[in-house]
């Protein structure tokens, strides 16, 4: 499957509750899950030096993301919630491995975890207990 350059810096964008992993991703039709959005990134586009932001809606993501490599053609991706009010946008938990890297903004999470030369730069973020 041919990938799809990017010519510029993308948001793409998640909601939890009326996102569906079969929509593209954007902000009218946003995907469902954060794994779908790292995972359709990595097999599906070559981010030409333009790292991509996948823009999260308010809302619970009760999903463990893992970040398995560095997207082709950028070494990161931005996981962005909402830093003025991080406790808005909650995600479970955020593991990365293998080269994986991610900057996470604005996000309230239980659990971060990197391994394996993965690399996650949290900013403005609250970690919370696991309800």
């Amino acid at each position: 499957m041919a990938r799809t350059t990017l010519s510029g810096v993308v948001t793409f964008h998640v909601d939890p509750v009326n996102g569906s992993d079969a929509y593209p991703g954007g902000p009218a039709a946003p995907w469902r899950t954060i794994q779908y959005a790292h995972d359709k990134l990595l097999r599906s586009y070559d981010c030409a030096s333009f790292p991509p932001t996948v823009q999260l809606a308010a809302g619970v993501y009760d999903e463990d993301v893992v970040i398995a490599t560095h997207l082709v053609g950028a070494h990161l991706m931005l996981i962005k919630g909402d830093p003025d009010a991080p406790g808005s946008v909650q995600v479970r938990s955020v593991f990365a491995t293998d080269y994986g890297c991610a900057v996470l903004q604005g996000l309230s999470l239980t659990h971060v975890d990197a391994s394996q030369f993965g690399i996650l730069d949290v900013d403005r973020c609250e970690f919370r207990a696991y309800a």
